[in-house]
């Protein structure tokens, strides 16, 4: 299987799995350190900051579409709504809110 087929496979599976390092793993007949030796040698990084920016994506395009916050936390698998935002902020920077409106501005730019 080429690289970029790996990868669409993996974003699918990704999503099915709600991004969930575990149930990943296990949806490609993998062990963790498979995966984790699949993913350093294939994609430069490990298994779980590589499904962060995944979750990180769908996170965005869901709130483009008008999702709300309290939605997109649970529709991708977090704990609370306070969990997803501070995980958000980690990863880009800002509030959800924060991030949405500087992409608009991009947008309409």
């Amino acid at each position: 299987m080429t690289l970029s087929a790996r990868k669409v496979e993996y974003e699918r599976t990704a999503e099915a799995c709600v991004f969930d390092l575990h149930e990943f793993a296990k949806a490609l007949g993998l062990s963790y350190r498979q995966l984790e030796r699949y993913y350093k040698s294939d994609l430069g990084c490990g298994p779980k900051t590589w499904l962060d920016k995944q979750r990180i994506a769908a996170a965005i395009a869901m709130l483009a579409y008008q999702s709300s916050v309290k939605v997109v936390a649970i529709e991708l698998g977090f704990r609370s709504e306070s969990h997803f935002c501070s995980f958000f902020r980690k990863y880009t920077g800002g509030s959800p809110g924060e991030v949405l409106r500087a992409h608009a501005r991009q947008r309409a730019a």
